[in-house]
């Protein structure tokens, strides 16, 4: 198990909060939490502690992984998108583009595709 492992001091992080740990373990974890899409609340590790992870955190842990990061910045952007009501997505297959509608004008039309769908679905 990579905890158990012995790691020189330059492999841990320590976060404002003083918790410290092991940054192979911070990067799997975030990555975790990446590809559930569950980024909007990420905490510290340790188990008492609660202290919210700012973005320039997570970042810093992947300045080597684009894809990662691409990854990071498409569901941060469509977890904070689909915190509004009016906002819908395109519903053709592969366009993926998020609309913000007006309940008083219920039309949407996708500004990549042309797809045209109702708010009030």
């Amino acid at each position: 198990a990579r905890v158990l492992e012995e790691k020189p001091k330059k492999d841990f992080y320590k976060g404002k909060c003083k918790h410290g740990f092991c940054v192979d373990c911070l990067r799997e974890h975030y990555c975790v939490k990446i590809n559930d899409a569950n980024i909007l609340d990420l905490v510290c590790m340790h188990f008492e502690c609660g202290r919210k992870i700012k973005e320039a955190e997570i970042i810093s842990h992947f300045r080597d992984d684009k894809k990662t990061l691409a990854k990071y910045d498409k569901f941060k952007r469509n977890a904070l998108l689909a915190r509004n009501k009016n906002c819908r997505w395109c519903p053709k297959p592969g366009c993926e583009t998020p609309m913000i509608g007006n309940p008083r004008k219920p039309r949407l039309e996708c500004p990549e595709c042309k797809t045209v769908i109702c708010l009030q679905l």
